[in-house]
């Protein structure tokens, strides 16, 4: 017998609302869905599903007539799921849809009953059809004891059932083929394990969960010394500040003596306390420090600031139970003024710390993942920069690494790489090896880097295209729709391929989507893939790449080899072949004549795959091949419903009268009154025809190229 604590959080409220539970073992989705009724407030008067986050594998009722699940919710036990997903998604009522995150927190062997336990809560329920978190929030008291009761009466017993299986992703299949854990990540996890269990990381923990439990905290007389403090670092720990403030020390060097070394470091050089604590945090950390011994006010002003100043020894943190609670006591170094003391300009120091930082920035945004070594000599060739080699990687380190501005990591040989904080490194390393290991970085001018850094969206117009497709045509909320380009963006840049993005990002269930939506959404996708600078080919776009290995850009790491070849209606554009994606892409995309080699494919292998028809049929009715286009819609309209409406978008198109139809739609939509107080209605994103490529023949017919011509 056993018990598992959850945090379960209600998702994008503000303030926060959440629930800490412990559930007994053996239990299914169906009891956690019982439970979360409770603990929420809700009544159970609409459908709901549990669905994991990666994978997409759904969990549901079976008395849903209207959906079908992978799982059925009172066959499948909750014991384990964290095994496979690092936390599950909890949907109620799909109409205002109240999103809850599952996050599993810990076992507890000692608990022994058979109902679920409300072990802290933050925040108030929700009324029923209130309109969701985006519509008119009615919210309603959280009762503690009426929620504690009702979860008590809810007796459960054991169940019995089969354990969630999450499939692998063919990023993951990828990985476990190739061999992709190497010992530098085991031994991240050591190195990660020693901190969770170092005296400091005990203190900057416990002082993070009280301030989520809102905590008291009051400060008292401090008795022990900087370095007393700072001997509550791990061996491991102590080793890594010595690095970071390249405090040269043999490999088996003692802890008490790093210990004694990094202290002797602050008091020779307090200024490096500000490469850790900035201006405002710093200020905070005085503002503490000088005051009378009793409560903190405002102890949230300056969020980080303790958790850092717990780390450098500044400050000590211990529990008391007062009065029946909580009460956090802090003090601080016995000797802290002496330390800080030297501290009296301190605005030189963070105007370079700032104008470093904005430097290193651009490098990291753009390149993705550079070798340390090379990051410096490009930093200095590149801003003309005379900084010693020591003094830069303290500023790297000391700064950016223990500021998480950055991550480090290192090859089994000993390489170490500077690497924005979503980068997954062992991948673009493997990719780095296969695609360029015999190149050198990317060079860039100053102006060049503070362009791109100031975002990707912005420099890349496939993504601001991909961005209206999602936000307009998926109708989805602007939060849930810059959040997903957050992701796309972040899997291109680790070499995440098209196949992957388009099945479990953009449209893991396209079936969903109309075929104009998903052929805007593909090749725009595809644009970005081939136009984004990425850190596996050392700074440069697979464009670029392509160019000078003479070789088509589609090649590298484009697509996965095709897994579904069955010629049904349901194939997606993606499960073709590299060639044929991109005889696809190039004709309809940037208007490069090639349409015969696409019909005869088409015709040969008599492809019954919608979208490939789809987008085949705008390509033919670009070039003005009617005959081929009326061939194609008789295909699509016996193909399926999806099929008829597409079939009728290319009719309206080809006579002419789409303008016409969106006109009337828009017309119709705002009331039949043409006001001009109204707020006009966006209509969803759909091209009508393929972009045209900069040197292609302009539309106008003047047979000059497009970027030399008028555009029209």
């Amino acid at each position: 017998m056993a018990g598992y604590v959850m945090k379960i959080a209600l998702e994008n409220t503000h303030p926060p609302v959440w629930r800490r539970v412990m559930l007994p073992d053996k239990i299914t989705f169906a009891d956690l869905h019982r439970v979360i009724q409770i603990l929420f407030g809700w009544e159970d008067f609409h459908l709901h599903d549990f669905v994991t986050p990666s994978r997409r594998v759904s969990i549901g009722s079976g008395s849903d007539e209207w959906e079908s699940y992978d799982y059925e919710e009172h066959d499948v036990l909750v014991d384990g799921f964290w095994d496979s997903c690092k936390w599950i998604r909890y949907t109620y009522d799909f109409g205002d849809s109240w999103e809850h995150k599952i996050t599993y927190e810990k076992t507890d062997e000692e608990y022994h009953g058979r109902t679920a336990v409300l072990v802290k809560a933050k925040g108030d329920n929700f009324a029923e059809d209130s309109g969701g978190i985006y519509g008119e929030e009615a919210r309603e008291p959280f009762v503690w004891e009426k929620t504690a009761n009702e979860l008590e009466e809810f007796q459960i017993p054991a169940r019995s059932g089969e354990k969630l299986q999450i499939p692998e992703s063919p990023m993951e299949m990828m990985k476990r083929l190739a061999g992709m854990l190497d010992e530098q990540w085991e031994q991240v996890k050591k190195v990660q394990e020693q901190r969770s269990h170092s005296e400091v990381g005990k203190k900057v923990k416990m002082w993070e969960q009280s301030r989520e439990e809102d905590g008291a905290a009051e400060t008292v007389p401090g008795t022990k010394t900087n370095q007393e403090l700072l001997g509550g670092l791990s061996r491991q720990e102590a080793k890594d500040y010595c690095k970071y403030l390249q405090i040269p020390v043999p490999e088996t060097e003692e802890k008490e003596n790093m210990i004694r070394k990094i202290a002797a470091e602050f008091r020779t050089h307090p200024e490096y306390l500000l490469y850790v604590l900035d201006e405002n945090e710093y200020k905070e950390f005085v503002r503490w420090s000088r005051q009378q011994p009793g409560e903190i006010s405002d102890p949230d002003r300056q969020p980080d600031m303790p958790a850092k100043a717990l780390a450098l020894g500044l400050m000590d943190l211990s529990c008391a139970q007062e009065n029946g609670s909580q009460v956090m006591k802090i003090s601080f170094a016995s000797d802290l003024e002496e330390i800080v003391r030297p501290l009296t300009n301190c605005r030189p120091i963070w105007r370079w710390l700032k104008g470093y930082s904005d430097k290193l920035r651009s490098f990291i945004l753009v390149h993705g993942m550079i070798e340390m070594e090379e990051l410096y000599r490009l930093f200095c060739d590149t801003y003309k920069e005379t900084v010693t080699r020591t003094d830069f990687f303290r500023f790297v380190y000391w700064h950016a690494r223990f500021n998480n501005l950055i991550q480090t990591m290192y090859t089994p040989d000993g390489t170490c790489y500077a690497a924005a904080c979503q980068i997954d490194g062992s991948q673009v390393l493997a990719d780095r090896e296969k695609y360029a290991a015999d190149m050198d970085y990317k060079r860039w001018t100053k102006s060049e880097l503070v362009k791109k850094a100031d975002g990707v969206m912005e420099n890349t117009a496939a993504l601001q295209e991909l961005y209206a497709g999602i936000m307009y045509g998926m109708g989805l909320p602007e939060p849930a729709a810059e959040q997903i380009m957050e992701d796309i963006v972040m899997e291109i840049k680790n070499g995440w391929t098209l196949t992957e993005i388009m099945e479990e990002t953009l449209l893991p269930d396209p079936e969903q989507e109309s075929l104009m939506s998903i052929g805007a959404m593909w090749t725009n996708l595809a644009d970005a893939m081939l136009e984004m600078e990425l850190p596996m080919l050392k700074g440069r776009s697979r464009k670029e790449y392509a160019s000078l290995k003479n070789i088509s850009p589609w090649e590298v790491g484009m697509v996965l080899p095709p897994k579904n070849k069955t010629n049904t209606k349901d194939r997606h554009i993606w499960e073709f072949s590299v060639k044929e994606q991109e005889n696809i892409y190039l004709a309809w995309n940037e208007a490069v004549p090639g349409i015969e080699e696409i019909w005869e494919f088409a015709e040969k292998e008599n492809i019954w795959s919608e979208e490939y028809l789809f987008l085949l049929a705008d390509i033919c009715s670009f070039y003005k091949e009617k005959q081929k286009v009326r061939q194609l819609i008789r295909r699509l309209k016996k193909s399926s419903a999806r099929g008829r409406e597409a079939a009728e978008f290319l009719e309206l198109d080809m006579d002419g009268d789409l303008d016409r139809m969106l006109n009337e739609m828009d017309f119709a939509m705002r009331g039949g009154f043409y006001e001009e107080d109204r707020t006009p209605v966006q209509m969803p994103y759909v091209r009508t025809n393929p972009k045209i490529g900069r040197n292609a023949p302009c539309p106008c017919g003047s047979g000059k190229k497009y970027k030399k011509c008028c555009g029209k």
